[in-house]
């Protein structure tokens, strides 16, 4: 691990589990509690690369369910609305068939984080078996289903040797019993979430170099905020508007422009962008 690009220390999950959700804590982390309770540390992680960030360790035997999820989360939340891959399983297969190249800050992160702890497979198992993860953020979007491609889908026969093996751990795993056993695919949608704020509560335009600053009043329903602020732009195509998009509970989401060829927000390069598209 590259310690100097991104300085992260394995704590607890973090925040206690309660039984209700209060309207700060959605709004601070955009997903119920436990899913999204670990969300922040990422967009901390990414906005300040040289400062120690605590993020969870990896879930072990007797972590309960709730460990797990807020552990695996976060990377749906890179990998769907950071590199707007509406076909993760594509993405990640290419990402591990070219050696996990590091060369964007997210994919440093996922490589530093859940690539060391030795549990990718198990979740590019579970997205590479089950088609919704591919479609649901399309259909969300309103976007042309045909942008939604099928990936690489795992051999049934391997991804059930996975479970099996998956199962033996004795660790809460996304991979399992059940076609999602812990409830990530629903619990990751929390940017997409019809809130009452679709617009930026602040923007600034600068026309001249096609940038725009917004300020989201919560984390939960940014990503289609954001979607919808982007069709009020004007058109500058073939260019594209970067978009520096904070929400006030977490603070910098990143630089974001709109892909004409997927309809999707992301961040980076436009290539990696549609090594999952």
């Amino acid at each position: 691990m590259d310690t100097d690009r991104n300085p992260i220390f394995r704590c607890e999950a973090g925040p206690p589990v309660g039984t209700n959700l209060t309207a700060f804590e959605r709004a601070l982390f955009g997903e119920e509690i436990p899913w999204g309770r670990s969300i922040p540390a990422v967009y901390h992680s990414l906005a300040a690369p040289n400062h120690p960030v605590p993020f969870q360790r990896a879930p072990q035997p007797g972590d309960d369910a709730y460990f797990a999820s807020s552990y695996w989360t976060p990377l749906i939340h890179i990998l769907r609305y950071g590199l707007g891959w509406l076909d993760m399983a594509m993405g990640m297969n290419w990402w591990e068939s070219a050696g996990r190249p590091t060369d964007d800050p997210r994919l440093a992160l996922i490589d530093q984080i859940w690539g060391s702890d030795g549990q990718m497979k198990y979740f590019v198992a579970q997205i590479s078996s089950n088609g919704s993860w591919r479609s649901g953020i399309a259909e969300r979007m309103g976007l042309d289903p045909r942008v939604t491609l099928d990936g690489y889908p795992m051999p049934k026969a391997k991804h059930d040797e996975i479970v099996k093996e998956a199962e033996a751990t004795g660790i809460k795993l996304p991979v399992g019993g059940g076609t999602d056993p812990l409830h990530l695919e629903y619990h990751s949608l929390g940017p997409m979430e019809q809130t009452n704020q679709l617009r930026p509560t602040a923007f600034t335009l600068n026309h001249a170099d096609r940038t725009a600053v917004v300020v989201m009043e919560a984390t939960a329903g940014w990503y289609l905020a954001l979607s919808n602020f982007g069709r009020t732009l004007p058109n500058v195509e073939p260019r594209s508007w970067h978009v520096d998009v904070y929400a006030r509970p977490v603070g910098w989401l990143g630089n974001y422009r709109r892909s004409t060829e997927t309809g999707m927000w992301f961040m980076g390069k436009h290539s990696l962008h549609m090594r999952g598209n």
